[in-house]
């Protein structure tokens, strides 16, 4: 995977390839609810989108016919620090094989982007 520099000031927008640890592949409305955070390893800050199916409400999130996209505006990305980001992701549905009726996960990984202070 190519690095893609990006810089402070810009937004982003970050397919969702929601995938559960036996690499199925899911929809965020598949789910009752998603949670998704960026940062990076310098920092204590991080970005965030999320959707609670039971209320239909979705924060910084867009579902189209062919993807789900996570978008981050400028301002927030500019609280993280300079360095390669990372994500980690919940998924939670109902499933009745579980004890507490739900089935639980959470997946981690880097994304393909760099972030950069300023373009000089």
């Amino acid at each position: 995977m190519a690095i893609q520099k990006i810089f402070k000031g810009s937004d982003i927008q970050l397919n969702l390839n929601i995938k559960d640890k036996t690499n199925n592949v899911l929809r965020v409305s598949d789910l009752d609810e998603y949670t998704i955070k960026l940062f990076t390893k310098s920092g204590n800050t991080f970005c965030s989108g999320s959707w609670i199916k039971s209320t239909g409400t979705l924060i910084n999130i867009i579902i189209t016919d062919t993807a789900d996209i996570l978008f981050i505006n400028a301002s927030d990305l500019a609280t993280l620090e300079e360095g390669l980001i990372y994500y980690q992701y919940h998924i939670k549905s109902v499933n009745s094989d579980y004890e507490d009726g739900y089935f639980d996960e959470v997946v981690e990984g880097e994304t393909k982007f760099y972030l950069k202070n300023n373009q000089i």
